[in-house]
């Protein structure tokens, strides 16, 4: 049978006769490869970055374009140039009165406690890949309860109980409750905290099916972890994941030393920290709102969390 492409009304052309043209602006989802190499590139450091920009660049050309040639348009290589200032990095403040000096927008918690530790009454485990094996459980398992213990969070368990479930289906808020069911039978109580593997290539929509199951229709914390992450030795990764799990069940990582800014810290001036935040659905999805939501918080010194990215609303006022 013969695949045909419409390409203009009541014309159908043969698909084995059409011929893609290169260079096409695309609308729709990227791939998960191609968003993992575009988060890739968000996460270079400036200067890197902006070699990598400028290589770009030159692949594409433009200096050479017809196009521009005719319209007597030029685009400069070189980039923008404006005069700016290096803040003083804060100090932040963990736990044990101890404290960590970041450089270059970075700071590692290896060998720190978190500032207030988090209580793990309970964890389970979710594994939705089926070659997720044994080693690699027993990998999981000792990674978080050796990471965890190491910052300080109490409570997690060296032998959490484990289902294995496939990734297939839609209700993924049973597999929460059974597995909730399932600590409970082993240690006496329902679990505050379940990990959940996922395929590195499984249903696009799961991960936020597990959340709106576990935050919305249970109302227990859910960690998601790829398959293929859990099995690094990087434990710079497992600090990571750990220090998340504290912040969903209540816990403080760090703070801002009260003497770094003595302005927004001080008592006798009470001051509030907003920020705010605009998710856009896909290109692909003309149907779906944009949803903007706006935070605050007095208790200044608690609100550093971690680093995130800054988008302008205007008019902020609406």
């Amino acid at each position: 049978m013969s695949l045909l492409s419409k390409v203009a009304p009541m014309t159908w052309v043969p698909l084995e006769c059409c011929e893609v043209v290169e260079g096409q602006y695309y609308r729709n989802t990227l791939s998960e490869d191609q968003t993992r190499r575009l988060i890739a590139f968000s996460r270079l450091i400036p200067d890197v970055r902006l070699q990598t920009i400028r290589n770009g660049l030159q692949a594409l050309g433009y200096s050479q374009s017809p196009y521009l040639q005719e319209l007597g348009m030029k685009v400069d290589p070189n980039p923008m140039t404006l005069a700016g200032r290096i803040l003083p990095t804060p100090t932040l403040a963990c736990g044990e009165n101890s404290a960590i000096q970041p450089r270059n927008g970075r700071w590692n918690m290896q060998g720190k406690n978190v500032y207030e530790p988090a209580i793990v009454q309970g964890c389970a485990i979710i594994i939705y890949d089926g070659r997720f094996g044994e080693e690699a459980e027993r990998h999981l398992k000792q990674s978080l309860f050796r990471t965890s213990h190491m910052l300080g969070i109490l409570g997690m368990p060296a032998d959490p109980p484990v289902l294995r479930r496939s990734a297939t289906g839609e209700a993924y808020w049973n597999h929460l409750r059974e597995v909730g069911l399932m600590h409970q039978r082993a240690k006496g109580n329902m679990p505050n905290l379940i990990i959940v593997v996922l395929p590195d290539s499984g249903p696009r929509d799961l991960y936020v099916r597990i959340k709106n199951a576990g935050d919305i229709k249970i109302g227990v914390a859910t960690q998601c972890l790829k398959a293929g992450r859990c099995v690094t030795v990087s434990e710079e990764y497992y600090l990571n994941v750990c220090l998340k799990i504290n912040a969903k069940l209540g816990g403080t990582n760090f703070v801002l030393n009260p003497e770094t800014f003595p302005l927004l810290t001080d008592p006798t001036v009470p001051s509030i920290v907003m920020g705010a935040h605009v998710v856009h659905p896909d290109p692909s999805e003309s149907f779906r709102p944009s949803y903007a939501a706006v935070v605050g918080d007095e208790e200044i010194p608690h609100i550093y969390g971690e680093s995130r990215r800054i988008e302008l609303l205007v008019p902020f006022q609406d």
